[in-house]
């Protein structure tokens, strides 16, 4: 599933020595103005303890990451919560979380809140990915509009057949998808079902796996999953070109209509179901939740999250083309 398709341009190679001048600095700040940079005094951007609550769709490269940031200072005791992004979210509110990562921007509820009560939340955009359709591998069907998706998971279409004449007779397409709180919920809800009621053969999945599985045995399914889960194990179903009806133009010069999920279709806004990826945070200073945030902006982070499948948003990048495009 994953090509090279793209790298971060520029080396990496002095990102240690710049995070931790950017560290000191910092530091040596909070000392000069005297304020507390963490909940006491003994934090640092480097050393302490920190719960980052992320979003499930996401939990593979946060949790190589947040492992990483452990090994890298030794002082740093950072501990991984894997939730939905509206429980992440709902918790950093309440100020039950400093740190949160999200598969969604904070929505107007959310930030109806914020101002009711004047909350300081910061944020920084740190990775885009996609939603992935994917079907049992027997399913002849290898693309999909986005009125195709609304039809099924509104159970207007609700057989293969219905949508393609090369669709199989199969029972009624059954969806998997993850439950309420997740950000795959609400994109399909909102912008997909565009807020009609969803088929009644959907089944609301508590984790990405969990898709996965369903959707590898079940003939007359299609589940929805963030690029982060499309690994080996993700090779026992089929992964979809989506499209709308836009065409873009490739970089072989051809004009193409569906695309698959990866990085560079992703990167250049080819790929319809493209979302953005947040870190949130509560904290004011310039704690250890102020360092794991740097880290994730960094070379470093943005590698291992391009490493995931998804797109790095804080670095720069460079375009390559898949060796089944050269001669």
């Amino acid at each position: 599933m994953r090509t090279r398709c793209f790298e971060i341009a520029g080396s990496t190679g002095s990102f240690r020595r710049a995070f931790s001048i950017l560290l000191v600095a910092g530091i040596t700040l909070c000392a000069w103005i005297g304020l507390n940079c963490g909940p006491n005094s003994e934090e640092t951007p480097t050393s302490g303890r920190l719960v980052v609550h992320t979003a499930e769709s996401v939990s593979p490269a946060i949790k190589e990451i947040v492992g990483e940031f452990n090994k890298l200072y030794n002082n740093a005791h950072i501990t991984l919560v894997v939730s939905t992004s509206r429980e992440a979210i709902v918790k950093l509110l309440n100020n039950e979380a400093k740190i949160v990562v999200s598969a969604r921007a904070i929505n107007t509820e959310e930030q109806a809140v914020i101002s009711k009560y004047d909350l300081y939340v910061d944020s920084i955009k740190i990775a885009y990915d996609g939603i992935a359709a994917i079907v049992h591998p027997s399913n002849p069907i290898s693309q999909l509009s986005l009125n195709d998706l609304s039809k099924i998971v509104s159970g207007k279409a609700k057989r293969w057949r219905e949508l393609y004449a090369k669709g199989r007779s199969t029972p009624e397409i059954f969806v998997a998808l993850g439950g309420p709180n997740t950000s795959e919920y609400e994109v399909m809800k909102t912008d997909i079902a565009k807020g009609e009621p969803f088929t009644t053969r959907l089944y609301p999945c508590s984790t990405s796996s969990q898709v996965i599985q369903l959707t590898a045995n079940r003939p007359e399914a299609i589940g929805f999953v963030g690029t982060d889960w499309l690994t080996n194990d993700s090779l026992k179903v089929k992964v979809l070109e989506l499209g709308t009806d836009e065409y873009f133009t490739d970089s072989a010069g051809r004009q193409v209509k569906y695309f698959a999920p990866e990085q560079a279709h992703i990167y250049r806004g080819f790929y319809p179901l493209r979302r953005t990826i947040y870190i949130y945070s509560r904290e004011k200073g310039f704690g250890l939740g102020a360092g794991f945030m740097t880290y994730v902006a960094s070379p470093d982070g943005q590698k291992i999250i391009k490493n995931h499948g998804l797109v790095p948003a804080t670095q720069k990048i460079r375009l390559v083309r898949p060796s089944s495009e050269t001669s």
